[in-house]
């Protein structure tokens, strides 16, 4: 708490003799201060009051001596007499107040500070209050606009907060596309490398193909001369296939007349072998192969005959039958088996050629007569 001071001295005796001076010159002094001051005592009655407070209070015409509460009547009056009454008590305060409109320029803000003050050197007590005046319309003024600008800046900084807020998000996940980003570039790389080599592969491919195609072609070309050599080939097969199906026929023909001939031949044989039946005991007529195409019963001994001067009736190629077919006439002496009685018997065959009208050998004519009967070996 601020405790009163004495506001013109504190010897009684100098205040006395000086007071005069003292207040002339204090009243000077609080005259030229900017700030508005006033000095009430107990009664609310005005000591001193310069120019400053006189504005801010709107207070005219003499006011020494006359209710400070009563003529500041632009202001509320209760919140005047609290903080003089405080003051009073040894209580300092500072109360903002706000003036009226009344000459249309708009009301005013004052901030009042109480202080008391002892006059009277022997009181105890404070018998007098020095109320300073600030005026802080344009301060207010000033503050306002500044807590509007304050509140522009905060709503501009929350609006800035949440735009940084949306960069910052904004912003990661830029990073985070910008590493995708970089990932896919990198496959995109890679990628291509490969579809560089995959390019590299197909031409070389290519390459490959068009040397094939060359080759194929140039084959093509051989082959398609092959199919003129083949198709004249052809042609000549066709002619020569034309040639051998009329030599076929022609031997087709020949083989039927030669078998025709060949049927006429064994019939004569067979009429010759007839005609010899009564005349001899055995007779075999042999075709141009050596088989026997008309025998008698005697006959079938020929081939069970065993030679007496070495020679084979028909066994190798020096055989009677290969001799007779030769052309050769052939005249040898065999020995045959018995039939029943088990002795054998000596036969004499003779072998003749038989021939065409042209001199061909066509067959064989084997005439068997028996001899003498012989012991077998057994007996």
């Amino acid at each position: 708490m601020r405790m009163p001071t004495p506001l013109l001295g504190s010897d009684a005796r100098g205040a006395r003799d000086n007071r005069p001076t003292i207040a002339e010159k204090s009243e000077q002094i609080l005259l030229r201060l900017p700030m508005g001051v006033l000095l009430v005592d107990r009664g609310y009655d005005i000591h001193l009051i310069n120019s400053a407070a006189r504005r801010a209070f709107e207070i005219h015409g003499t006011a020494v001596d006359r209710d400070f509460v009563h003529l500041a009547s632009v202001v509320p009056s209760q919140p005047l007499r609290s903080g003089i009454d405080r003051a009073l008590q040894g209580e300092n305060s500072n109360v903002e107040v706000h003036t009226e409109d009344t000459s249309g320029g708009g009301g005013r803000t004052l901030r009042l500070t109480f202080e008391g003050h002892r006059i009277d050197a022997g009181s105890a007590v404070p018998d007098s209050v020095l109320i300073i005046v600030d005026d802080l319309t344009d301060v207010t003024a000033r503050l306002s606009l500044l807590e509007d600008r304050g509140s522009a800046a905060a709503s501009e900084l929350s609006a800035l907060t949440r735009r940084t807020d949306l960069l910052a998000r904004t912003n990661e996940e830029l990073l985070s596309a910008n590493h995708e980003l970089t990932l896919a570039n990198a496959e995109l790389r890679s990628a291509n490398e490969e579809l560089l080599v995959g390019s590299e592969e197909v031409q070389a491919a290519t390459e490959e193909v068009e040397t094939l195609n060359e080759e194929l072609q140039a084959t093509n070309e051989e082959l398609e001369t092959l199919n003129e050599e083949l198709q004249a080939t052809v042609e000549e097969l066709n002619t020569t296939n034309d040639d051998l199906e009329a030599r076929s026929a022609e031997l087709e023909g020949a083989a039927s007349i030669a078998r025709h001939e060949q049927d006429e031949r064994d019939d004569a044989l067979r009429n010759i072998g007839d005609g010899l039946l009564a005349a001899t005991d055995g007779i075999a007529v042999l075709d141009r192969t050596g088989q026997p195409i008309i025998d008698t019963e005697l006959a079938s001994l020929l081939l069970e005959v065993r030679p007496v001067d070495g020679e084979l009736p028909f066994g190798g190629r020096h055989g009677l039958r290969a001799r007779v077919l030769r052309g050769e006439r052939v005249v040898g002496r065999y020995e045959a088996p018995g039939t029943g009685s088990g002795k054998a018997r000596r036969v004499e065959i003779v072998a003749d050629p038989i021939r065409d009208a042209d001199g061909e050998v066509i067959g064989g004519l084997l005439t068997m007569r028996p001899g003498r009967r012989t012991r077998s070996k057994a007996e």
